[in-house]
């Protein structure tokens, strides 16, 4: 299950993992903290995709992440409260936790401009969330109602029979995911590890050679594929 709001836990630990976890987690060293970016969570069956599953699987996250650790690292104990930023390659994040869990105010700035800003508490989504593309918000969401309205053209195309297979990206997916889920289309948003592990060795990387390759492995687990 992939997260769309960004999601963090924090913990003590002297060391710090290599960002290739199989757990599709980041890492970011704060002295004798670790923040730990969760960019998705695996499930070991298929949940709806509403509010209240997901709020039931994010409500242990932090203990979830913690088991990937082993006895290298401990949870922060509940009362403490701890505010940092961190950069990564979406942008600088501001980050509030009680305990080991996100609560308060989160926001996330690029170039000097705020693109989203929320409310967690105790780790869930709290009160209206925004999200700001400040360069190109309209264009985006244009193009995708557009390659829809054309897909629906094709003959014999039916979207409630269609997959749509895609590689977790963070924020970066929300558009399409909004628009696609607002169709009731079959979605299934994948870890980019477990595309390139499944595929095997491949030579070649751009944006035509991904499309192909999450198409090759969409039509190959389509029997296993989680919606």
């Amino acid at each position: 299950m992939a997260i769309h709001q960004p999601q963090y836990v924090l913990l003590r630990s002297a060391v710090t993992p290599h960002n290739d976890s199989p757990y599709e987690y980041e890492f970011y060293k704060k002295d004798t903290l670790l923040v730990v970016k969760v960019n998705q969570m695996f499930i070991h069956k298929s949940v709806r995709r509403d509010d209240y599953n997901k709020n039931r699987l994010v409500k242990d996250l932090d203990k979830e992440v913690l088991m990937a650790f082993a006895d290298s690292a401990s949870l922060i104990p509940p009362g403490n409260v701890t505010s940092l930023s961190i950069n990564t390659v979406e942008g600088e994040n501001s980050l509030r936790f009680y305990g080991s869990r996100l609560d308060g105010r989160f926001s996330r700035t690029k170039n000097g401009k705020t693109v989203i800003k929320g409310f967690y508490k105790m780790g869930l989504e709290d009160s209206t969330w925004t999200f700001r593309d400040t360069s190109s918000t309209h264009v985006m969401i244009l193009t995708i109602s557009i390659f829809i309205r054309e897909l629906n053209k094709l003959d014999g195309f039916s979207i409630e029979k269609a997959i749509f297979c895609m590689e977790h990206t963070g924020v970066y997916n929300n558009y399409l995911l909004s628009c696609l889920d607002k169709k009731k289309a079959n979605i299934c948003l994948e870890s980019a590890m477990i595309i390139k592990n499944s595929l095997g060795k491949l030579r070649g990387k751009n944006d035509k050679i991904d499309s192909l390759r999450i198409s090759e492995y969409c039509y190959e687990k389509r029997e296993k594929l989680r919606f």
